[in-house]
């Protein structure tokens, strides 16, 4: 059986006690479920190979994955302990798995043996218990973490929208501007070409040519000046 060397000495006993038997192993593909929630399951699971992960649903909690099992670790311990065999969490494959598993009619029924059978299982227990509460904490990070992800991605959807909203009433804008503007110079070329007396037709047409390419200022500046020399 090739589980992790971290496993401990009581730990290896029990495995090598209860969790030998080749006849006693479910092989799981990737998504195939274990147990489903509120369905009877008599059975201690030890995760050989793979990845399992439980997930817990009610009316308030939609399919909250609340715990997983990696390789060394048990899986039905709530159901196989409780003594009514009605799983609260229903558990798939996240990878490929291999369990062995211990029916309940194997535990001991000689009292001294069956002590000795939970006293070798409360460690065992305890630590699950523990790991998946560390695991339950990492999880609730990395959901709060997903949450402001989505709150953030949610806020730039939304400015993203607005951007593409204003963008459009400025184009819409700079269309009307511009077909005035295209109205404008049709309408000051004629005016020149038949009403021009300074002979400003030909500066007029350099200058829509050429675009502007001086700021404001220059521009307002250079109105100034032309004022003065020109008396426009």
């Amino acid at each position: 059986m090739a589980l992790s060397a971290h496993i401990g000495h009581s730990e290896a006993e029990i495995i090598a006690k209860y969790f030998s038997d080749p006849r006693q192993v479910v092989h799981l593909k990737v998504g195939e479920t274990l147990f489903s929630q509120a369905s009877h399951n008599d059975r201690l699971y030890l995760v050989n190979e793979g990845l399992l992960a439980g997930h817990f649903s009610d009316e308030a909690l939609s399919d909250q994955e609340i715990f997983r099992a990696g390789k060394g670790s048990f899986a039905g311990l709530q159901s196989f302990f409780s003594g009514n065999f009605t799983c609260n969490v229903t558990v798939k494959a996240l990878e490929d798995s291999v369990l062995h598993y211990l029916t309940y009619d194997q535990i001991p029924k000689d009292p001294q043996e069956n002590g000795q059978f939970l006293a070798h299982f409360l460690p065992v227990v305890v630590r699950e218990l523990s790991n998946r509460e560390l695991a339950a904490q990492r999880l609730n990070k990395e959901n709060e973490q997903n949450l402001k992800q989505m709150m953030l991605q949610e806020k730039m959807s939304t400015l993203g929208q607005l951007a593409k909203g204003i963008t459009h009433e400025l184009n819409n804008a700079a269309a009307a501007i511009n077909s005035k503007a295209e109205w404008l110079k049709a309408e000051m070329s004629n005016y020149l070409k038949e009403k021009d007396t300074r002979n400003m037709f030909e500066f007029f047409t350099l200058g829509v040519q050429n675009g502007q390419f001086l700021s404001t200022k220059e521009i307002r500046q250079r109105r100034k000046e032309l004022e003065k020399s020109v008396d426009l």
